[in-house]
C-alpha cells in the first residue's frame, strides 16, 4: 500500500492562508521560501468515444497532479522525468479499461506545469499519444455517468477528485443502480499502485491547488459506489429526435 500522510507544501506568501484552514491532526505543513519551486506537472488524459456515424462528441478528460519529491519539498518535475511517470500512468490507464466500454478508448496523455509562482499554466510541454480501448463489450452508459476516485488530503476543503469515464454498466449493481463493491475495490486499488509507483521513483501523486498554491498529499483514497454525473461530458448532438406537433 502507498504511503498516506497528511502534508502541505507552499510557498511562505501563503503560510497565513494555510493557517486559517481547517487541518487534520498531524499535518505536516512545509514552507518553502521561492514560490518557483513549488509546484507540479499535471497529466490530463484525454478519452475518445464512439459516436452514431457522421456525429462528433468532445474528448473526456481527468488530470492528475504529480510534484517531484517525498522529503521536504514538493516540485515540477523536469521534461525529462516525464517517461519516467508515463509507465504508472499508463498502468493505471489500462487496468481500468478492463472495467471500461469498448465505446472509449485513451488518446493521450497532455502535460503541463504549475507552480506558485505562476497565474497560469503555459502551454502543453509533452504529449503522448496512447491507445488503450475500454475491454469490455456489454452495454454502454451514458457518457455523462462516471466513477470517482477521491484523493483525500490534510484539508477537507482542498480534496482531489478523478472522473473516470465510460465504466461499463456490468459494474454496477442491477437491483440499486450502484457501482458493485468489486468495482470500488478495484478503482482504489488502481490508484493506490499508481500513488506507490511514483513515490517509488520519487515522485508524489496528490492535489494541487490554485487558491492556495500548493502541494496537498494524498491523505487516503476514497471510492464510494455512487454513480456520479458530469454534466459537460452528456452527448451533445442527438441522432435522432421524434417530435410531436408543433
Amino acid at each position: 500500500m502507498a504511503v498516506y500522510d497528511p502534508v502541505i507544501t507552499a510557498p511562505s506568501s501563503e503560510d497565513g492562508y494555510w493557517a486559517a484552514q481547517g487541518l487534520v491532526a498531524g499535518t505536516a505543513y512545509q514552507s518553502v521560501s521561492d514560490p518557483t519551486l513549488t509546484g507540479a506537472a499535471i497529466a490530463t488524459v484525454h478519452f475518445s468515444r464512439l459516436v452514431p456515424a457522421a456525429l462528433r462528441e468532445d474528448l473526456c478528460a481527468i488530470s492528475v497532479a504529480i510534484a517531484k519529491g517525498t522529503g521536504s519539498n514538493r516540485s515540477t518535475p523536469a521534461v525529462t522525468d516525464l517517461p519516467t511517470l508515463e509507465p504508472f500512468l499508463l498502468s493505471w490507464i489500462q487496468g481500468m479499461n478492463t472495467k471500461q466500454s469498448s465505446g472509449f478508448s485513451s488518446t493521450d496523455i497532455t502535460w503541463h506545469f504549475r507552480n506558485a509562482a505562476a497565474l497560469r499554466d503555459g502551454p502543453a510541454v509533452r504529449v503522448l499519444t496512447t491507445v488503450n480501448p475500454g475491454a469490455v463489450a456489454s452495454s454502454r452508459l451514458p457518457d455523462q455517468d462516471s466513477a470517482t476516485v477521491t484523493l483525500a488530503t490534510a484539508s477537507r476543503r482542498h480534496w482531489g477528485r478523478v472522473y473516470y469515464p465510460g465504466i461499463a454498466n456490468s459494474q454496477v449493481d442491477s437491483t440499486y443502480g450502484r457501482w458493485i463493491n468489486a468495482f470500488c475495490d478495484f478503482s482504489a486499488t488502481a490508484m493506490d499502485g499508481l500513488i506507490n509507483s511514483a513515490h517509488t521513483a520519487g515522485f508524489t501523486v496528490g492535489v494541487w491547488s490554485k487558491v492556495g498554491k500548493a502541494f496537498l498529499d494524498p491523505y487516503g483514497v476514497h471510492v464510494d459506489n455512487i454513480v456520479d454525473i458530469q454534466r459537460r461530458r452528456r452527448a451533445k448532438q442527438r441522432s435522432y429526435i421524434k417530435t410531436l406537433g408543433h
